[in-house]
């Protein structure tokens, strides 16, 4: 039987830095989760959307895991433990020409789930408390200018 996939947004809260900017392989924000109504079955990551509002548009990759990765802090070094590679899913890179820069208010990039390594959707299984974690981790050196600066969503694809 072919699985009914069911698309639901979710909204993954980002607290930036304001006190300087970030170095390349600087975490943003922290280990991040988001509880998507308790995701149950497995899915896949379809779409990631990083709304930047401090017009940076600076590259990152997304770090996604199915079980809560070590502890870091925001504009830390990452340094991924043994047991988070172990917890990693997969890797989504978001490029600075991935962000559409034409208004003056907010950049915007929209990308598929797709892992650099495998070049296909990051996908999980039933996980073990309904939780997805995720580490922003710098390409670049952004500044942001509000805590708030920066809004990051998933679309999860669930069965």
């Amino acid at each position: 039987m072919i699985p009914h996939w069911k698309s639901t947004w979710v909204e993954v809260p980002v607290t930036v830095q304001v006190a300087g900017a970030y170095e390349a392989n600087d975490v943003v924000g922290g280990t991040l989760s988001c509880d998507a109504h308790n995701v149950k079955g497995g899915g896949y990551i379809h779409a990631v959307r990083l709304v930047d509002d401090a017009t940076q548009a600076a590259a990152v990759k997304l770090w996604v895991f199915d079980a809560a990765p070590s502890t870091i802090a925001d504009a830390a070094p990452h340094a991924p433990t043994e047991a988070d590679h172990l917890k990693c899913i997969g890797i989504i890179p978001i490029a600075a020409a991935d962000y559409n820069t034409d208004g003056t208010e907010a950049d915007c990039a929209r990308v598929k789930g797709f892992d650099a390594a495998s070049e296909d959707y990051v996908v999980f299984d039933n996980l073990p408390n309904g939780k997805l974690y995720f580490r922003l981790v710098c390409d670049a050196t952004p500044t942001y200018a509000d805590a708030n600066d920066l809004t990051l969503h998933v679309c999860l694809m669930l069965m």
